[in-house]
């Protein structure tokens, strides 16, 4: 009999909405490596943004993720809609009256 192996992985909590996020973030909530992500995104066409230093670290803007990687949006905008007080909760519903 073959032992099962288990990731030594910490669980990824869900990703805040935000103007841009890191390529290794995005890799971190896919489960896949930031190399082959950064690969893939380019070949899409996606636009990656980089760090002025050692151009080692990748952003992808929100509005990209909306236009090129639209399962990765559902995600996103699902996410925030189970957020305590994310659209539709009595937290962000006005109720002030003139």
């Amino acid at each position: 009999m073959t032992a099962r192996r288990t990731s030594s992985r910490k669980p990824v909590a869900a990703l805040e909405a935000r103007a841009f996020y890191t390529v290794a973030e995005l890799a971190r909530v896919g489960n896949v490596p930031t190399y082959k992500l950064r690969r893939l995104l380019r070949r899409l066409g996606v636009p990656l943004l980089h760090e002025g230093g050692d151009g080692r670290v990748y952003y992808v803007m929100l509005l990209d993720i909306e236009r090129w990687i639209p399962p990765l949006w559902a995600n996103l905008e699902a996410a925030r809609k189970m957020q305590p007080g994310g659209p539709g909760t009595a937290a962000t519903t006005s109720t002030r009256q003139p």
